[in-house]
């Protein structure tokens, strides 16, 4: 009676004890995988909240602009009201370069204001020119 009981309690030792018992190397493989896990998790986190901070970053520096190139327009449209074609042009070199930055809303008015310069341009170099075979001065 003893034999069948003591032969059962030895496999089941042996089944707990197999199940549970890791070498040293399993140990310091589990570790370590779990360590790169957490290491790779933290990395991601530290991503994201770069992520979010320079979409946060890139959206102030959009208005920021946005707000400079309205300024800007508006000078241009005092400028050409005030026949000051000169500065209106420096102005609009500066709106010609951050143009594609802009919303589409502004880079509709730098294009109508660049072809109201060019028109004032147009009309100021015809007045100027002498009329075809009058004398020239």
């Amino acid at each position: 009676m003893n034999r069948p009981f003591i032969l059962i309690s030895l496999a089941a030792a042996a089944v707990v004890l197999g199940a549970c018992e890791q070498s040293p190397q399993d140990k310091a493989a589990s570790a370590q995988k779990q360590e790169q896990k957490a290491t790779v998790a933290a990395a991601i986190d530290k991503a994201k909240e770069g992520s979010k901070k320079l979409a946060e970053a890139a959206t102030d520096v959009a208005k920021i602009a946005g707000e400079e190139a309205k300024t800007l327009i508006q000078k241009v449209k005092d400028y050409l009201a005030a026949n000051n074609l000169d500065s209106a042009e420096e102005i609009m070199a500066k709106l010609r370069s951050v143009r594609e930055s802009l919303p589409k809303e502004l880079q509709e008015q730098i294009d109508s204001l660049q072809q109201a310069l060019a028109a004032k341009r147009g009309a100021t170099t015809t007045a100027a020119a002498p009329a075809p075979g009058a004398p020239a001065k």
